[in-house]
């Protein structure tokens, strides 16, 4: 893997945290900018971060974007299943 900034390596140990689950962009956001990151949150530099660590990661791995909820860091080939929460009615 490339050298990574400080930056990216704080995203990258928050998504290793969390590997084949879904980690939020509020989750990215505290491992980024601390107790302080809703004063800090800026869309733009999480997206920015994501790009380069794709670039940047070891070839057996991906993020994956899931829409309106976060990311994914998964091996390659990896099937991610999301689990919608079931709703019963009596």
């Amino acid at each position: 893997m490339a050298d990574l900034q400080q930056s990216e390596a704080r995203v990258l140990a928050g998504l290793e945290a969390k590997l084949n689950r879904i980690c939020s962009r509020d989750e990215i956001a505290q491992s980024l900018w601390g107790n302080n990151w809703t004063e800090k949150y800026s869309d733009w530099m999480i997206d920015t971060l994501i790009y380069r660590l794709r670039h940047k990661l070891a070839a057996g791995y991906e993020i994956k974007t899931l829409r309106n909820q976060g990311y994914v860091l998964q091996k390659k080939g990896y099937i991610f299943v999301r689990t919608e929460p079931t709703i019963i009615n009596n």
